[in-house]
């Protein structure tokens, strides 16, 4: 997202198929327009999501606006979806982005797992790997991965991960609370913290 609008519209094209290469901006966007008007011939909606959204400059996020003006008579062609840190929110209640923030039509804010979330999150991506919670963790150490982690999951993650490690090393085959409190401590503050516990993690608007 450390980018110009231009290298981001060329690399929009790029993911949907289309050359992109050696044309200016109004080229680019021409294209960009016919391609969405043939996919709504199609019954088809386009939409471009955009990760870490929170970096982008207030210069491109001012003229992503511009691309909320693609439209027939009746509907709007391409659809617009900003994912981010909280850091995101704050950009967009800048006065110089109040036209782009009045084109926000749906936000959503994704908060950290509660205990009971956390432990299904844990189950679900265990069960992908044809194994359970259960036969993998004691529940005390399912308990110390639900506090320290904050109810963030790539902290869940990344205290697991470290745990398999630590356990393997030790020839064990069930995490417990030893292993995992040694895993917490070698990663010393490189836990994801939020910034307060009423902070959301994720900030998305959808364009309309």
């Amino acid at each position: 997202t450390n980018t110009t609008f231009e290298q981001l519209l060329r690399n929009i094209l790029m993911e949907l198929g289309l050359d992109a290469d050696g044309q200016d901006k109004l080229t680019l966007l021409r294209k960009l327009n016919a391609y969405l008007i043939h996919q709504l011939d199609q019954q088809s909606t386009v939409a471009v999501i955009i990760d870490e959204a929170q970096n982008l400059s207030k210069d491109v996020m001012e003229e992503l606006r511009m691309l909320s003006n693609l439209e027939t008579c009746k509907t709007k062609l391409l659809q617009l979806l900003l994912v981010g840190q909280p850091e995101l929110e704050l950009k967009l209640n800048s006065p110089d982005l109040r036209q782009l923030k009045q084109r926000i039509g749906i936000r959503r804010q994704i908060k950290p797992l509660t205990p009971k979330e956390s432990r299904k999150y844990m189950e679900h991506r265990l069960h992908l790997v044809g194994s359970t919670t259960s036969r993998v963790f004691t529940p005390q150490a399912v308990s110390m991965i639900c506090k320290y982690s904050k109810g963030i999951p790539r902290n869940i993650n990344v205290i697991c991960e470290n745990s398999f490690l630590i356990g393997y090393s030790l020839s064990k085959k069930k995490i417990n609370g030893m292993i995992v409190k040694e895993a917490i401590s070698d990663m010393s503050g490189s836990l994801v913290q939020p910034k307060t516990p009423e902070v959301n993690d994720y900030y998305i608007p959808s364009f309309r």
